[in-house]
């Protein structure tokens, strides 16, 4: 996946609300752009390109011995056809030369001839044990790099496996179009995002949304963020409705809980079910522009929380960024 290190938040601020108040609307809050991004720590970045690096240089081994083997490849298969080159001129030779048994026979008649003849068989058959000799060690040093090849490739291979998990390490995930992709956000992290408001007491109940129904804790968050004003609004101090869920008007009384978080988890839960389930009441895909379509009056609702969205991932980035 390609990954993105987000060091600006959007530029469009959102009035905290219920988003049922068309009047709260920010004049372009539809220019935000609804894309997918990725925040990897610089500890995370630091390593992933050091871990590159290892894997050009592992990679240059790997070439090396391939190119070694490679040689000594070559090298055997010239050995051989030498090989087979003095053999076939040995049988050429021994068809123009007499018969002889043995080198006894040769002492015996005492014929320069014949000597001459056995001692240059005998020098060919020296050199073709050298050369099988040379081929036995080239096949016994091609066999270990042969090993050392599988070895480096094995190095490599698990180094491309840390590559993996270190890209998916600590990246904290914000897809405004897909709300089931998971953020990956440890609790500690968002609390560091929600500090300074009303809602980081909320940071490990966001996380236990994303882990038990899927939905993305940034994304559940800033839905939050913007129904309960940054949880300072009245029915969030005194409802527990940090969601704006039941409240279709003003007046409404609103489905409310006995706590913030049992309200966050049914709120979580009722999005899960009757919008992000295939074939649901109000299925119209996992984008926060597709649940908007169902969940609120209005179409500019999907872009203030993923304008919100956005905020806590810059927060991420710049611890002293203000998201409100």
């Amino acid at each position: 996946m390609k990954r993105m290190i987000i060091a600006v938040a959007a530029t469009l601020s959102i009035v905290g609300g219920m988003f049922h108040n068309a009047s709260a609307v920010e004049k372009d809050v539809k220019e935000v752009e609804m894309k997918r991004v990725v925040y990897v720590s610089p500890e995370v970045t630091s390593k992933v390109e050091e871990l590159k690096e290892d894997m050009k240089r592992q990679s240059k081994v790997v070439k090396t011995f391939r190119e070694k083997k490679r040689d000594v490849a070559s090298e055997i298969k010239l050995q051989k056809s030498q090989k087979d080159a003095n053999m076939q001129n040995q049988l050429m030779e021994e068809r123009k030369s007499p018969f002889v048994d043995n080198l006894q026979d040769v002492w015996e008649k005492q014929n320069f001839a014949y000597r001459e003849i056995d001692i240059n068989a005998v020098k060919k058959i020296l050199k073709e044990k050298k050369i099988s000799e040379r081929i036995k060690t080239l096949e016994a040093e091609k066999k270990k790099l042969s090993q050392n090849v599988d070895m480096e490739k094995q190095v490599l291979s698990q180094m491309k496996i840390d590559l993996q998990e270190l890209n998916s390490l600590d990246g904290v995930v914000f897809n405004p179009n897909d709300v089931t992709e998971l953020s990956n956000i440890s609790v500690k992290q968002m609390r560091q995002i929600l500090q300074d408001t009303d809602l980081q007491e909320f940071a490990p109940v966001y996380v236990r949304i994303e882990k038990e129904l899927h939905i993305n804790a940034i994304a559940i968050c800033a839905l939050s963020a913007l129904e309960s004003g940054w949880g300072t609004s009245k029915r969030a101090k005194e409802d527990h409705n940090y969601t704006g869920f039941g409240v279709y008007s003003d007046e409404a009384k609103g489905i409310n809980a006995a706590s913030g978080e049992e309200n966050l988890l049914m709120t979580a839960k009722h999005i899960r079910d009757k919008y992000l389930t295939k074939g649901a009441v109000y299925d119209n895909g996992p984008s926060l522009i597709g649940i908007n379509t169902m969940y609120c009056v209005g179409d500019t609702w999907a872009y203030k929380i993923a304008d919100i969205g956005y905020r806590l991932m810059a927060k991420l980035a710049n611890n002293n960024f203000s998201v409100q």
